[in-house]
């Protein structure tokens, strides 16, 4: 539905309008999910396009196609991600856009498995939890960061305590990534607590909630 949203805008010949479809996500969406490998050039093939088209400097457009291309390009073999995420940052930093440097953060959260560690990831979770303060969203994507960063330094305290705050949010909020992204983590928290046949079972009443 994306990609044929981005083919109908593509139509108008329209850069700006192109680039607002492009850009349509929220914080939540970006966190967990991305698109396919296929689907997910194409989409960054668009933003590459769009920033040369579009007015130089700095704009929050701009930014956010930056971000997009950090998120689309998580799995690629170049840096042109992780270059894109820190440009998206500090292009927020200067336009002083919370809203754009809480979705830019998130960009560096996805290109942190390939360039950075867990110690990062709690850095930019802690970050965003003060940025997006006035956004349950944002709330609870940065929770999720902290539950998933925690987890990997193996402070299961933390995580916990990160994920119950997430799930909370979620449930008040609606918001089903975030709740789905807790039951995997409890899921494998069962396992380490040796108890595989209960994980298995998280597992798959999980795995129908995403069917």
């Amino acid at each position: 539905l994306r990609w044929q949203a981005v083919g109908a805008a593509q139509r108008h010949g329209d850069p700006e309008l192109l680039a607002r479809v492009l850009t349509a996500i929220d914080v939540p969406r970006a966190l967990f999910l991305h698109e396919d490998g296929e689907t997910a050039q194409k989409l960054a093939s668009v933003a590459e396009r769009l920033l040369r088209e579009l007015p130089p400097g700095d704009h929050p457009l701009r930014g956010r196609l930056l971000t997009t291309l950090a998120i689309e390009l998580e799995d690629d073999e170049t840096g042109r991600g992780h270059e894109a995420a820190a440009e998206a940052m500090a292009m927020a930093a200067r336009l002083g856009d919370r809203d754009l440097l809480a979705v830019a953060i998130v960009g560096c959260w996805e290109q942190s498995f390939r360039f950075g560690g867990p110690r990062e990831r709690l850095a930019l979770g802690s970050e965003l939890l003060t940025v997006g303060a006035q956004s349950p969203a944002a709330q609870a994507v940065a929770r999720g960061m902290l539950m998933a960063a925690s987890c990997g330094i193996a402070d299961f305290r933390a995580a916990d305590w990160h994920a119950g705050e997430a799930e909370r949010i979620a449930r008040r909020y609606r918001l089903p990534t975030i709740e789905t992204a807790v039951a995997m983590y409890r899921a494998m928290r069962t396992a380490l607590n040796g108890d595989p046949a209960a994980a298995a079972e998280r597992y798959r009443v999980t795995a129908r909630q995403l069917s």
